[in-house]
């Protein structure tokens, strides 16, 4: 049966499931219950042709989440243990796709994707939480594990605005499984930092994007100055190709300032 989806195929065939607990439901019961709620939005459509035949055996085609808006992400269901990470995007997210993040309007937060030198995060982290370390830190360890464990809990390198009174406040957190799901962002054993923004009261997606990277991209310099560690946020310029051919200029200019 010929694949009729007006969305081109998603770079998915590395991605590593086998960190989600056990599913508790059948995949096509999931799948109904993503249908459900993706049913109270106009921007989300759930495609899936349930089981067919192929090649003399039966097989399952994986059922996609698709978010229909301007470069929206989609998300490929491979078990039915994904489906509470995939109901809060569906639920009450919103992605950002342009900066690989998503806000949830509700909560007043936004998650976003880090890129940078991470062996410089894991310094500092050490170095913040372990002032008298010396010796380097093995990360595949029990440290590494703790490190992990406070990265998924309280974050790491929390600063808050209490100037206004607007709440906001910034920390580094593990990649949660909602973006890893969204944007195929691995979680590195749980050392790997996203950002997340707090206190975020905006009228759409793109002044919440505004917001993330007025105040991420202010915060991150500031962590590199402090801290010495140089991440950045995600911006759709990085990825020079895909599938749907280059999107990358040929010609290079002496800079201008």
């Amino acid at each position: 049966m010929e694949d009729i989806s007006q969305y081109d195929d998603d770079l998915w065939d590395d991605f590593e499931d086998d960190w989600f607990a056990p599913p508790e439901i059948t995949y096509q019961e999931a799948v109904e219950r993503l249908r459900t709620l993706a049913g109270q939005r106009a921007d989300v459509v759930v495609e899936w042709d349930g089981k067919r035949k192929g090649d003399g055996r039966r097989w399952r085609d994986d059922a996609r989440v698709v978010f229909t808006g301007a470069g929206g992400p989609r998300i490929r269901l491979r078990s039915a243990a994904q489906l509470p990470y995939v109901e809060r995007v569906v639920g009450s997210g919103v992605p950002l796709p342009e900066r690989h993040a998503i806000w949830y309007p509700q909560q007043g937060v936004i998650t976003a994707r880090l890129v940078g030198d991470f062996d410089q995060f894991h310094s500092a982290l050490v170095r913040s939480l372990l002032p008298r370390q010396k010796r380097a830190v093995d990360l595949e360890g029990p440290l590494g594990a703790d490190l992990a464990g406070v990265l998924a809990s309280t974050g790491a390198f929390q600063v808050s605005e209490e100037a206004d009174g607007s709440g906001r406040s910034l920390r580094l957190v593990s990649v949660p499984p909602e973006l890893s799901l969204l944007y195929n962002t691995r979680d590195g054993g749980g050392l790997s930092p996203s950002l997340e923004l707090s206190g975020v009261s905006a009228p759409d997606a793109a002044e919440a994007q505004k917001t993330l990277v007025a105040y991420g991209t202010s915060y991150l310099f500031g962590l590199a100055r402090a801290q010495g560690a140089s991440l950045r946020l995600w911006d759709d310029g990085y990825r020079l190709g895909s599938r749907r051919g280059p999107s990358y200029s040929t010609k290079l200019r002496f800079p201008q300032r």
